[in-house]
């Protein structure tokens, strides 16, 4: 699949370089979502996110996140920036 050019500010990629948790969305076969916290690492044109070494009850292959990007490559990642807000929790 060709990857399209990403065209994100300076602003926004320096605020990608301090986010650390992100939550990734794909589509079950069914179309509902299925959404999971990750970690992710932000190279200035592509998103990556790993499929970590912890003992799973399946392969890596077999996960819902794989079948689904295999499925339907179409995904979402949502960042959310707290830091303005968290100040304000204490």
């Amino acid at each position: 699949m060709r990857r399209k050019s990403n065209q994100v500010s300076s602003s926004i990629r320096s605020r990608l370089k301090e986010a650390r948790v992100a939550r990734f969305a794909t589509l079950d076969a069914e179309n509902r979502p299925h959404v999971v916290p990750v970690c992710f690492l932000y190279d200035g044109s592509v998103f990556y996110t790993a499929l970590d070494k912890k003992p799973k009850r399946l392969p890596p292959e077999r996960l819902a996140r794989v079948r689904h990007i295999k499925a339907m490559p179409q995904v979402a990642l949502l960042i959310d920036d707290l830091s303005e807000i968290c100040g304000r929790l204490v």
